[in-house]
């Protein structure tokens, strides 16, 4: 039995020798006028303008300044403010962006960013504003600002 599988794979085993030493032997022609890779890179370094490779694609375009809007300053208002985070923890505080500034400000109950406007309440997703002027109110909720925000102001009027 031994001597059997023996006998089928010594040959297959040599069939399969033959067949990849002829596949792999090279033909040994070479010519020498023909350069391979190798020597167009140690010749001189290839030039290639990247720049104006580059200007081609869309997104490495200098984009190109568009006429100036000039646009009318309007009155910063208690809207123009967006509520981020609300610290429910005492004392309770806000953080919210204002249009002058991108970085977040904290304010606590009493405080304001805006002349003659101040925090009268922090409720847990909402802010309720005073002005201290005119006695108005507005109610501000966490993270909206809409243009229809001018529902939420108010006047209340005292001394009745």
């Amino acid at each position: 039995m031994n001597r059997r599988i023996l006998l089928v794979c010594i040959p297959v085993v040599l069939l399969i020798v033959l067949i990849s030493i002829v596949t792999h032997v090279q033909s040994g022609q070479y010519n020498s006028e023909e350069k391979n890779t190798t020597d167009l890179l140690s010749d001189k370094p290839i030039e290639i303008d990247w720049q104006s490779a580059l200007q081609v694609l869309p997104q490495y375009q200098s984009k190109q300044k568009s006429p100036q809007v000039v646009i009318e300053d309007k009155p910063v208002q208690i809207s123009d403010s967006t509520i981020i985070a609300i610290v429910a923890d005492k004392p309770r505080s806000i953080l919210l962006i204002t249009p002058n500034q991108q970085t977040p400000v904290q304010l606590t109950e009493g405080d304001g960013w805006l002349d003659s406007w101040i925090i009268q309440s922090i409720l847990p997703d909402t802010v309720m504003w005073k002005n201290t002027n005119s006695n108005q109110t507005y109610q501000q909720s966490l993270f909206r600002n809409s243009p229809n925000d001018d529902k939420n102001l108010t006047s209340s009027k005292t001394g009745k």
